[in-house]
């Protein structure tokens, strides 16, 4: 059974990052006045903090004792989660589907499947995702057992249930920004405790040279080393399969179904203060995870050079990076590494309860259990919802215990995961786009075609931004009549539709337009409200006036139409 020697030093280390977590909660409730500074921290932080939590929340259990336990029992072919499975998408997020989300200023991601289709969409994608983050947050839940376990040498279940009321206590008093700013401080703790453990490990076998060396001689062999050897369709060797499934299968499919609707790593974007900083937290998370394979990979290669016994009944491969803590690392080093596997799994934990207590608050208790009540109560309920999510991690953690590689059970989650309804938003986010293609196609002598293919994109966009999605017609702030499929039905600039019950204007009829009825004058935004901006790029004035080149160089921006 795995234990580790550690002494006063390090358990004063751990205290310490204790102290400075709840702290951390105490000081965010402050801020804590309405349900969306509880659930969404009042969409004010700046892009470094939720860029910086946004890969933190992902370094979980998951990433911290999965990959390193795929690293030993696949090999190298394991960064393909990382430089195909995830950072492109997460540039797709920030480049494409932000201006989306945050420009037609939904509180979750399903809601927004609820302004662009209907409500039994909206529902599914809800109850399958609240049902998919209470079980991701046990594996998290199982891991911070297992340190405790190794540590004090409690009983499995004891550490369990002390993990989740800690991380209960700072959750439910600062809300998500308690969450968030505690993901800040935990992301710098992990890379204090991995980066030391990656450099004595690789030092004590001999360098990256020494390491591939003796790599080749276990049960995984010098191929191990290739990622994309034995890919060949037809006939692959590779753990990960073919290329055609690495690259269509992993990094379209799983990759982007999971980091541009996860709303676990979404939230974190929409609680940026405005659209810039929200574009920007996925592209700044994108830069450390370029280079995280070489703190959960390599580990555990070296680890299964060093412990020959790994991955036996008595050593599963998810112990890989404790076992190295405890071989290599003295005490008060062993601390920080300590307090970095524990941030790991509570900021994993936090990402998953902070986002089910949001999404079930909102879009299922709000939308259609109890509607219209005053936003106190809401915030009670979001409150509550934490509890009961803590409550059912600890179930889930027990389901994650049974398996021996920690990434099996996720594995088994992502199906429920990914449903359909998940593509529906890049199937939605690619049909709004597809004036672009038109207007990278240009045709001499065909001057209105640029121009009607740009209007049906920025209509498109702007009903996808809006919420207008119904199939009855929508009004916008300048007069413009609009319908579903994003074609101008009717625009009048000098007058506007009367509807049944208005009053007679001079020279006008009720309910019938006419002369009488006055210009309407072009809406402006109020305070907290988003105008529309609708830019006419370069490469659109090009193909209007009928050039042949077309440098379509920048897409367009729509922000939400408030009427």
């Amino acid at each position: 059974m795995l234990r580790l020697n550690v002494n006063l030093f390090d358990y004063l280390i751990l205290a310490i990052y204790f102290v400075l977590v709840i702290t951390i909660g105490v000081l965010a409730r402050r801020a804590v006045a309405t349900s969306s500074d509880f659930l969404l921290s009042g969409r004010s932080l700046p892009a470094w903090v939720t860029g910086l939590a946004f890969i933190s929340a992902n370094l979980g259990a998951l990433e911290i004792l999965g990959m390193a336990a795929n690293g030993a029992q696949y090999g190298l072919s394991t960064v393909h989660f990382y430089w195909i499975g995830a950072v492109p998408a997460m540039v797709f997020l920030g480049l494409v589907m932000m201006p989306f989300y945050y420009g037609s200023r939904v509180r979750t991601v399903p809601e927004y499947l609820l302004r662009r289709f209907n409500k039994p969409t909206h529902l599914l994608n809800a109850g399958t995702f609240a049902l998919a983050a209470v079980l991701n947050a046990g594996v998290n839940l199982f891991a911070l057992g297992l340190v405790i376990n190794a540590l004090i040498g409690w009983p499995i279940w004891v550490s369990v249930i002390a993990s989740a009321l800690f991380v209960l206590v700072y959750i439910t008093l600062g809300g998500l920004s308690g969450a968030i700013y505690n993901e800040v401080l935990q992301f710098f703790v992990i890379l204090a405790g991995l980066i030391p453990l990656v450099i004595i490990g690789l030092h004590s076998v001999g360098g990256w040279s020494g390491l591939q060396h003796r790599v080749a001689t276990t049960a995984l062999g010098s191929h191990s080393f290739s990622t994309f050897g034995g890919t060949g369709v037809g006939h692959w060797s590779n753990p990960l399969g073919d290329w055609i499934g690495i690259v269509m299968g992993l990094g379209f499919v799983l990759s982007f179904g999971y980091w541009t609707t996860n709303f676990a790593e979404v939230q974190r974007a929409l609680s940026a203060k405005d659209l810039s900083a929200g574009q920007r937290t996925p592209l700044i998370g994108a830069f450390p995870k370029i280079f995280i394979p070489a703190l959960t990979i390599i580990p555990g290669l070296i680890a299964l050079v060093l412990i020959p016994t790994l991955g036996g009944k008595n050593l599963p491969y998810n112990d890989a990076i404790p076992l190295l803590m405890g071989k290599f690392l003295p005490n008060g080093t062993l601390g920080v590494a300590l307090a970095g596997l524990l941030a790991a799994f509570m900021a994993g934990m936090a990402a998953n309860i902070s986002s089910f207590n949001t999404v079930f608050t909102y879009d299922i208790w709000q939308g259609y259990i109890v509607k219209g009540r005053p936003d106190g109560y809401y915030l009670r309920v979001g409150r509550i919802v934490t509890v009961v999510g803590i409550l059912i991690g600890i179930g889930t953690a027990f389901i994650a215990s049974g398996y021996s590689n920690i990434m099996n059970y996720p594995a088994a989650v992502l199906v429920l995961q990914r449903p359909a309804v998940r593509h529906l938003h890049h199937r939605d986010v690619l049909e709004a786009h597809d004036g672009v293609g038109r207007l990278l196609r240009p045709h001499r002598g065909h001057r209105g075609r640029g121009s009607h293919a740009l209007r049906r994109l920025q209509h498109r966009l702007l009903l996808s931004a809006s919420g207008a999605g119904g199939p009855r017609d929508d009004q916008c702030a300048d007069g413009q009549l609009l319908r579903r499929d994003g074609r101008v039905r009717r625009r009048r600039r000098g007058h506007r539709r009367g509807n049944p019950g208005d009053p007679p204007q001079a020279g006008g009829a009720a309910g019938r337009p006419g002369v009488g009825y006055p210009r309407p004058e072009r809406a402006r935004p109020q305070a907290g409200q988003e105008a529309v901006v609708v830019g006419v790029t370069k490469a659109a004035r090009l193909h209007r006036t009928g050039h042949r080149r077309c440098p379509f160089h920048r897409l367009l921006l729509i922000g939400a139409c408030s009427d």
